[in-house]
């Protein structure tokens, strides 16, 4: 399909939708040959409004089911479980069955997006739907997110109140510039959880805290603004949209000086606030190997796991993230030796040939914690 022309295309031509490929990737290669429109333009509303026309030329995921008949039942899963903007298209049960095959996933959480999977005209129709959900389907054990929408824009109270009454876990907060921002969606949820009778700070917000320039430059205030805060990620897309960067990786496929900074600052600034860092997503998919190489990094970081954005990533990042046996073994044996030292009043002492303090422990105790949620001790 790709390179073809429109005047190549016959009516009722087939088209095999290749497995393990997305929706937007399809997209990409079948309306770029037929409109010369790239895909961003169809599903990025952020690019979108910085092209030529100022807006998505087309509804690209119901264009590409009539086109193509494809299935959305017979697309792939990630982080951004599901397209949900789309209830009224008809793709025969396509999207409970998506969100059967989400629920099977090995995944610690699973993240509803109301933000950049959702065109602003279908947003109010996709709220109920997140939130029939929430309060229906068995998440097996799995954190249940939503990823609302940015607080400086229209929809992003309508999300908090549309969904918080099914109790998610807590929610995204995606391109927070300063700690007012991050007030802002705090002060919301405490009147929302009031008028719903939930407890109080029972919501809790994870930051995608350099989505902006103005954001990164603000990560330490941003990240210590309110005790709801569990996690602080970072992203780059959004990023190096707004800076106008030409790429974000060099040849090798490592991030350049800017990305490498906001995942340094995402560390950094999570752990002064005293709550975990999550690694962003990695959007080469069927680079596995690369994957691999960037979550060993993000462990050698100190980031407690990993967003993905397709299930054939999960694996992976499972098992890099997951300590091995003898690593949590040997963190459990350096726990128990800080506990016998400190009836002796040590902080510090030797330890197979290293000097162990207080920065040691803290390790241990997180690699351990790891190790309990996956089972492995």
């Amino acid at each position: 399909m790709a390179g073809k022309l429109f005047e190549e295309l016959l009516v009722g031509q087939v088209f095999q939708h290749q497995p393990g490929r997305t929706v937007t990737e399809a997209d990409n290669v079948f309306f770029s040959c037929l409109t010369m429109n790239p895909q961003p333009l169809h599903v990025d509303f952020h690019a979108a409004a910085k092209a030529e026309f100022g807006k998505p030329l087309v509804n690209s995921l119901f264009t590409l089911g009539v086109a193509v008949g494809l299935s959305v039942s017979d697309t792939t899963l990630g982080t951004t479980v599901g397209n949900l903007g789309f209830e009224k298209v008809e793709f025969p049960g396509g999207q409970e069955r998506m969100m059967a095959k989400a629920l099977t996933l090995p995944a610690d959480g699973l993240i509803l997006d109301l933000e950049d999977a959702v065109p602003p005209p279908l947003k109010p129709a996709t709220r109920p739907l997140v939130r029939r959900w929430l309060e229906t389907l068995d998440f097996g054990g799995r954190e249940r997110w939503i990823r609302m929408n940015p607080i400086f824009t229209e929809h992003a109270v309508p999300d908090l109140e549309e969904t918080i009454a099914a109790r998610p876990h807590g929610y995204l907060v995606p391109k927070p510039r300063t700690a007012a921002d991050v007030r802002r969606v705090a002060a919301e949820l405490e009147r929302l959880e009031n008028k719903h009778g939930l407890p109080f700070g029972s919501t809790k917000l994870i930051l995608i805290a350099t989505e902006t320039p103005q954001g990164l430059l603000n990560i330490a205030e941003v990240a210590t603004a309110s005790p709801r805060i569990a996690a602080i990620s970072w992203g780059i897309e959004d990023l190096s949209a707004a800076m106008g960067l030409p790429r974000v990786r060099d040849e090798a496929g490592r991030y350049l000086d800017i990305p490498r900074h906001a995942r340094v600052m995402c560390a950094v600034a999570a752990s002064a606030a005293g709550v975990e860092w999550l690694d962003t997503v990695y959007t080469d998919i069927p680079d596995l190997e690369g994957l691999r190489r960037e979550c060993r990094e993000g462990v050698a970081m100190g980031f407690s796991g990993k967003m993905s954005i397709h299930p054939g990533q999960i694996a992976v990042i499972n098992e890099e993230f997951t300590p091995g046996k003898a690593e949590a073994e040997d963190a459990l044996a350096l726990i128990a030796a800080f506990e016998e030292h400190a009836t002796k009043g040590a902080g510090a002492f030797a330890w197979k040939g290293q000097m162990m303090d207080q920065p040691h422990l803290t390790r241990a105790k997180k690699i351990a914690d790891r190790a309990r949620r996956a089972g492995v001790i």
